[in-house]
């Protein structure tokens, strides 16, 4: 059976408790999303809370010189092409995948940084979502971040992480409401609206809901120890 929450953070923190973890786009496109009610839903502390350790990178370079000048252990990086001559438990990509132009490069460069049994685990949009269909049908098109690039469904994202070495091994559901993220009450009551919507069907199709996570490890087992200069 499908598996559905509501709470994205409390379960990624349960994944990476008392594990070393690199999370991928640690800035979250920029360092506001740390303000006001914001703060309580920035991956990348809400990592640090629970991990034994947490590395980000981001591309970010001024966003990620302020981190690094707060005490964060974080470095600027190419999300699609990064050797840190290191490895980790778990590597987190937080609503990355969609903003890829080269998700090939990415898991290429998770592989390598992954200790033997550690895992990758990815949230993002969900092409199949019951929001984007009813936007679809009213507006003739979806309303999502303009810098997506692309957005998966569980079926085509299992497909691409086949091809690049990786084994899918769980798929979970999320309906989580996302009305913190808006000032205005009008968006807010939408967002409760749709948080309603999702849950109303999620009872029945849990694939229905606007996000999904992934876990997923190599498919092969990856080297031990990494060499560079």
């Amino acid at each position: 059976m499908a598996e559905l929450i509501t709470n994205r953070v409390k379960l990624l923190q349960d994944l990476v408790s008392g594990k070393d973890v690199l999370d991928v786009g640690c800035v979250n496109h920029n360092l506001d999303s740390r303000k006001g009610e914001r703060a309580n839903f920035w991956l990348h502390e809400q990592l640090r809370q629970s991990a034994r350790s947490v590395f980000g990178i981001d591309y970010e370079e001024k966003e990620i010189q302020k981190l690094k000048a707060e005490g964060y252990d974080v470095a600027a990086a190419d999300a699609t092409n990064f050797d840190l001559f290191r490895q980790f438990d778990v590597v987190m990509a937080g609503e990355i995948l969609e903003h890829l132009t080269n998700p090939a490069g990415f898991l290429n460069s998770v592989r390598k940084h992954l200790r033997p049994g550690g895992f990758l685990v990815t949230t993002t949009p969900n092409a199949n979502c019951l929001i984007f269909f009813l936007e679809n049908l009213i507006l003739g098109h979806e309303i999502d971040n303009s810098d997506h690039v692309c957005i998966y469904s569980p079926a085509t994202i299992k497909t691409m992480f086949e091809k690049c070495g990786f084994k899918l091994e769980r798929v979970i559901f999320v309906a989580q409401n996302t009305a913190w993220i808006h000032e205005s009450f009008f968006y807010k009551f939408l967002c409760y609206i749709k948080q309603f919507l999702q849950l109303a069907f999620g009872l029945v199709r849990p694939s229905l809901s606007h996000h999904f996570i992934t876990i997923s490890k190599p498919a092969d087992p990856v080297p031990s120890k990494i060499t560079g200069g």
